[in-house]
């Protein structure tokens, strides 16, 4: 099982403010490959998790803690979903 890193910032209106959430995979050698980030900006009332990645079944709990936090007004964007 790989490590998870977390970092957060204060809300704000632009791209990249808000959390991250990121999990990383260990490898042989070299640095640890990321596997799955959830990047949360926030725009008015309305707020953006964008998933980066591969969604695993091990990550699904910090996904649905996510959506409940950030709910009614949620966009999930799954462009760099693999």
């Amino acid at each position: 099982m790989g490590s998870v890193a977390e970092a957060n910032g204060p809300p704000g209106e632009g791209v990249g403010d808000g959390a991250a959430f990121a999990c990383l995979a260990p490898v042989l050698r070299g640095s640890p490959q990321l596997t799955f980030r959830i990047e949360t900006t926030f725009g008015g009332e309305t707020t953006t998790l964008r998933l980066i990645g591969r969604i695993e079944s091990e990550y699904l709990d910090e996904l649905q803690g996510q959506v409940r936090r950030h709910r009614p007004r949620l966009v999930l964007d799954l462009d760099e979903v693999r």
